[in-house]
């Protein structure tokens, strides 16, 4: 059985306090330094009787949001506490009980998947609880992980890691906010249509001729209008008759804020387009076209969550970028 504790912050504490010798009691953090870190942290009770603390620390590279080295934490600390069950075990001969500590509340609430790691150990019956902590409250297992995290974030990736979700999504805001001054616009901005607008500055967004080149579809012909041109960024934002209305309403707009769009209508134009001044407007016309997304009405809901998968895997680069 699983179960996932958000209490308040005097309730957690207490309930931390209440740990005895011999009880499992696994510490979880995550941390930003040069690059992101997970750590754990835990007593060893059979080596002393005090409880000699271990720790383990794993490296996750900079292409994360912190949330993500938290849920990594908590990850690894689950993986020992099933180590730690099974010597247990040994020596109980019963049914065991194990405790994670994380101060990550985002990670506790958004730890549906981790349940399924959990599963396993449900299985045959053991226990494992999520305790969320408050931070800086000087406790020893916490200062642990956390020390192991930060040990970890000094120290290079073992193995390549793709950007998360999470992090794209602070890049997005970050990076946009800062180079293109457009924090109300991008911070207000729906999460999805944010990411087709990253994907088709990228060039990795659902057009014909991305899905051409990843082998998805056998034309890159433009299955919005009947015009048999291959369908490109340039042709979705600036050509494609199927949204002219909502192209003039957005090139209004880009006149109003300076932005000049030529007669040609080319790369270099997209380039202005998804510029500083033009992004409030690209956003709009992301927002009531379906640019970015297959023809079929059965693949809407398909081609969101491929854009958000691209963004998880941290597909950022391409040939047709604006960068």
């Amino acid at each position: 059985m699983v179960g996932v504790h958000i209490d308040q912050a005097e309730t957690a504490v207490r309930n931390e306090s209440l740990v005895e010798p011999g009880d499992i009691a696994i510490y979880a953090d995550g941390a930003k330094a040069n690059n992101l870190g997970a750590g754990i942290a835990w007593r060893d009770w059979d080596k002393d009787a005090a409880g000699q603390w271990n720790s383990k620390a794993m490296p996750l590279g900079k292409y994360l949001a912190v949330v993500d080295a938290e849920m990594y934490a908590i990850c690894m600390a689950v993986r020992q506490t099933n180590t730690a069950m099974d010597q247990s075990r040994h020596i109980t001969a019963g049914q065991c009980k194990a405790q994670v500590f994380t101060d990550s509340k985002a990670a506790l609430e958004a730890i549906a998947e981790i349940c399924l790691v959990l599963r396993e150990i449900e299985t045959r019956g053991d226990h494992v609880e999520l305790c969320w902590l408050p931070g800086h409250e000087d406790i020893a297992g916490s200062n642990e992980a956390d020390a192991a995290a930060k040990r970890a974030a000094r120290q290079p990736p073992r193995d390549m890691r793709s950007a998360s979700l999470a992090y794209a999504w602070q890049w997005v805001k970050e990076k946009w906010q800062r180079r293109l001054g457009m924090s109300k616009h991008i911070g207000h901005g729906k999460k999805l249509v944010v990411a087709r607008c990253l994907q088709l500055r990228s060039g990795h967004a659902v057009t014909g001729k991305h899905l051409l080149r990843t082998k998805q579809v056998d034309s890159a012909r433009c299955w919005w209008c009947v015009s048999n041109s291959k369908q490109t960024v340039a042709h979705l934002m600036l050509h494609c008759r199927k949204w002219r209305r909502e192209r003039d309403t957005m090139l209004r707009e880009l006149r109003r804020t300076k932005v000049e769009v030529t007669a040609r209508r080319d790369t270099c134009d997209v380039r202005r387009v998804f510029g500083a001044g033009g992004i409030e407007a690209v956003l709009a016309f992301i927002e009531t076209t379906a640019v970015g997304k297959r023809r079929e009405v059965e693949d809407t809901k398909r081609s969101d969550e491929w854009q958000m998968a691209m963004l998880d895997r941290g597909e950022v680069e391409g040939e047709e970028g604006v960068e």
